[in-house]
C-alpha cells in the first residue's frame, strides 16, 4: 500500500482536509451537543470520527492511480467543490433560519435546504445505529456517555454525507465536463467559420 500512497502529498493534503472536515462537521457538531452528546468522552469520540474522515480524504487525495488520468484529477478538485458548495448550502440555511428568527418571518424555501440535508443526514445516522443497538429511542444514544456508540454515530453520518459529497462532485464533474464540450465546439465552430 505504501507504495501507491504519496506520502508528502498525504501531509500536504491533511491541513485543508482538516479545514474542510471542520465546516462540514461544525453543523452536526452543534446539532450533537443539542442532542445531548455533551459529555468529553463523546466529543472526543466526534473527533476521532472527524479525524477518521480527514486522513480518508487526505489518503484519497494521495493515492497515486487518482492522479493518473485527467478525468480523475477533475473529480479530486470537483470533490473539494463539492465540499465548499456543502458549507456554503449550510451556511445559507443558517442564514435564512436567522433571518427568519429576527424577522419574526417563517424560514422555508430552497435556503433551507443545505441545513435540512445536514441535519436529516444526522437523523439518520442517529435512527440507523439505534436500530443496530436495540434502542427504542435515538435520542438514547446521546444519554449513554459512550465512546463507542458516539463514535459509530459520527461514522454513519460520516458516510451519508460522503455518499452526499460523491453525488455533488460527480454533479460538478459532469458541470465542468459539459463546459469544457462546450468551449470546444464553440472554438470549432469559430475556427471552421
Amino acid at each position: 500500500m505504501r507504495q501507491h500512497m504519496d506520502q508528502s502529498r498525504f501531509m500536504s493534503e491533511w491541513p485543508g482536509w482538516l479545514l474542510r472536515g471542520c465546516c462540514c462537521a461544525a453543523p452536526s457538531a452543534f446539532w450533537a451537543l443539542a442532542m445531548d452528546f455533551r459529555q468529553p468522552t463523546e466529543i472526543v469520540a466526534m473527533l476521532v470520527g472527524v479525524g477518521c474522515y480527514v486522513s480518508a480524504f487526505a489518503g484519497f487525495y494521495a493515492w497515486k492511480p487518482m492522479s493518473t488520468t485527467a478525468g480523475r484529477i477533475r473529480f479530486l478538485r470537483a470533490l473539494k467543490t463539492a465540499v465548499w458548495t456543502k458549507t456554503a448550502m449550510v451556511v445559507l440555511g443558517i442564514g435564512a433560519w436567522e433571518w427568519a428568527r429576527v424577522a419574526k418571518a417563517h424560514a422555508n424555501g430552497w435556503p433551507m435546504v443545505g441545513i435540512v440535508l445536514d441535519f436529516g443526514l444526522g437523523m439518520l445516522a442517529m435512527i440507523f445505529v439505534g436500530r443496530v443497538g436495540g434502542f427504542h429511542d435515538p435520542a438514547q444514544i446521546g444519554r449513554l456517555n459512550s465512546f463507542a456508540w458516539t463514535w459509530l454515530t459520527t461514522v454513519v453520518q460520516g458516510a451519508l454525507i460522503t455518499a452526499l459529497l460523491l453525488l455533488l462532485a460527480l454533479a460538478v464533474t459532469g458541470w465542468c465536463w459539459g463546459a469544457d464540450r462546450l468551449k470546444h465546439r464553440s472554438r470549432l465552430t469559430t475556427t471552421q467559420a
